[in-house]
């Protein structure tokens, strides 16, 4: 049985046993971590995490860490043949060195599956150039079987005059390995700011490992450099790996990149026909998502109008195939009634009502942290 982490000190708590199972059961707050430690944050989880980390779609939220002069940070230092997955981390504030990532700074045998960044990264400004190895999501992928999976960063990066820097990865390495590291299905919205060689809104450097059906927008290429030696039987590989043309010029820069424009990266078929699946992407309206790993996003604003009567506003996003959310109230005395919403679509209404109002969806999680476990179903 998995352990249960509810709260921030719970999730430090991995330290003492990195070899273990652990699972969110809602949402954790460690906003408080920038009072912490003498202004230096929220303590990473030293060592090599080999257990697992399910975040069944749960968010980690305003985790800081302000260590300039420290490398090998984020929330792990490592994970070494570990697997994290379905994990949300929201907010983030993370100031390093190098190896420096949101999530971990190194990532060697391991998954990191379902995992999502988000907040600012910012490196230490060196007297001279030199490699970071930092990225949004994982600094370094050292040479072994890792793997990322749909997976996905919105972050800005203050990079300063560093090298491999990334949205995503600073540095992902194959060289040297007989197995071959691999992203794929994932992708990058992010801001780099500076930065001196080898930077990348996706990935900083490529060192023959192998992206695969994913994207990046921002202000830099896609991939900032592939390490390529005659001497080397490995390649980098890039396959099906697109951009946003019209933000940056010159976005793809190597084999198996395609810059296209801003209304085909917001539309399905050069997706759709390069052969990338739904699920996991979601198309249309905007540049392709990935499923949260959560069924629907619940949005909710309750007035009160007085004399037991409320109006409510209800939005309703549905990520996941074959789901239905139902409402209950008064109204539907025989019944629950099915709102029917697509996958992929939004539904929305207001109503009025005298009674107490809930919604049911089946799911392992929930987004609200006022939810009540009915046997894997979920009332709101």
């Amino acid at each position: 049985n998995p352990f249960e982490i509810s709260n921030c000190a719970e999730l430090i708590g991995i330290r003492n046993n990195l070899s273990a199972s652990y699972k969110l059961v809602k949402n954790v707050d460690c906003n408080d971590s920038v009072n912490w430690n003498e202004g230096k944050g929220f303590p990473p989880i030293f060592g090599n995490f080999e257990g697992v980390l399910d975040g069944q779609g749960f968010e980690i939220k305003g985790v800081y860490i302000d260590r300039p002069d420290g490398n090998y940070h984020g929330i792990f230092t490592s994970i070494d043949g570990g697997i994290v997955k379905n994990l949300h981390i929201r907010d983030a504030r993370v100031t390093g060195d190098e190896y420096i990532g949101i999530l971990t700074g190194v990532l060697t045998e391991g998954v990191v599956e379902g995992v999502s960044v988000s907040g600012t990264l910012s490196l230490k400004r060196t007297l001279w150039s030199s490699d970071s190895k930092s990225g949004g999501l994982v600094g370094y992928v050292r040479s072994g079987n890792a793997t990322i999976r749909n997976s996905w960063a919105e972050v800005e990066v203050n990079a300063g005059n560093r090298r491999q820097v990334g949205g995503l990865v600073g540095y992902h390495r194959g060289r040297g390995s007989a197995e071959t590291p691999i992203i794929e299905d994932s992708y990058s919205i992010s801001k780099i700011n500076e930065g001196s060689s080898k930077v990348g809104v996706l990935v900083g450097d490529n060192d023959e490992a192998i992206i695969r059906n994913s994207y990046g927008v921002g202000n830099k290429r896609v991939v900032g450099y592939n390490y390529d030696s005659w001497r080397s039987p490995k390649k980098p590989i890039q396959e099906n790996v697109f951009c946003d043309n019209e933000v940056f010029n010159g976005c793809a820069a190597y084999e198996g990149i395609s810059g296209r424009t801003t209304s085909e990266m917001k539309g399905s078929g050069i997706f759709v026909n390069s052969g990338w699946e739904s699920p996991p992407w979601v198309f249309g309206g905007n540049y392709p998502r990935l499923e949260r790993g959560l069924p629907l996003r619940i949005m909710r604003d309750i007035s009160y109008l007085g004399e037991n009567d409320y109006e409510v506003l209800l939005e309703i996003e549905v990520f996941k195939e074959d789901i239905n959310a139902y409402i209950i109230s008064e109204f539907y005395p025989s019944g629950w009634a099915i709102l029917n919403v697509s996958h992929g679509g939004v539904w929305n209404t207001t109503m009025r009502l005298n009674e107490s109002i809930c919604l049911l969806y089946t799911s392992d999680a929930a987004d609200e942290e006022d939810s009540v476990d009915l046997g894997g179903r979920r009332i709101i």
